[in-house]
């Protein structure tokens, strides 16, 4: 007579198969769970990275009505002249980082200027080189230097289209993590022309803070 041979233990409990499988499985489901959560917060990044460039992008151009500017900002703030403020006499951008962003944070604060990137929090600005101007930025009571920085806490780069050819000045960027890194304006790669060779470029240099890469974001850039 045969006698049948049960998976389960006398006991009627799991055997270390059953177990091991279940474990498996749980593993599984806990890995695709992150997989999709990382997938999420980098679609989250890069909107709120779109929108901030969106927003100052926008400012941008309403900078150019006579009743602002008149045009596009400098990249320099030494190079900004406005009614009321000689950017010759503001006392500079200290280190030569994160000049162009910097210069943006400036100007929409000027007294008199009331375009202003909508919707931006204050997460979306940071000192990430840790310069002060010598006297206090445009309507602020203090001298830091701040510049807009995207999602992953790295600044935003802008770029005046006078400055496409000769960017050394202008290039060198300080990131969240203290490292500097120099940024190229963008070229056409088929007609080796500057992207919006009249105008400006705004940039995240993306989620690998590499700039360079093709996750960079442009405003304005298809």
């Amino acid at each position: 007579m045969r006698m049948k041979v049960s998976l389960r233990g006398r006991d009627g409990g799991f055997t270390l198969i059953e177990v091991m499988v279940v474990i498996a499985i749980i593993a599984s489901l806990i890995g695709a769970t992150s997989l999709m959560l990382n997938i999420s917060q980098r679609k989250r990044d890069l909107t709120t990275s779109k929108s901030t460039l969106d927003a100052i992008g926008i400012a941008l151009e309403q900078l150019k009505s006579a009743d602002q500017l008149g045009r596009y900002p400098p990249t320099q703030i030494g190079k900004l002249t406005f009614s009321g403020f000689d950017g010759s006499k503001f006392g500079g951008q200290p280190n030569a980082t994160n000049i162009g962003i910097e210069t943006l944070f400036v100007v929409f604060r000027l007294p008199g200027i009331t375009a202003k990137p909508s919707g931006i929090e204050e997460s979306a600005l940071s000192n990430t080189d840790g310069d002060n101007a010598l006297t206090p930025v445009g309507n602020l009571a203090k001298s830091d230097l701040f510049e807009y920085v995207d999602a992953w806490g790295n600044p935003l780069v802008y770029i005046s289209a006078s400055d496409y050819k000769d960017a050394s000045k202008v290039a060198d960027y300080v990131l969240m993590n203290g490292q500097t890194v120099k940024v190229e304006p963008k070229k056409n790669e088929k007609t080796g022309e500057y992207v919006r060779s009249d105008s400006f470029q705004l940039l995240s240099i993306g989620p690998d803070a590499t700039p360079g890469t093709e996750d960079d974001i442009f405003y304005g850039v298809m």
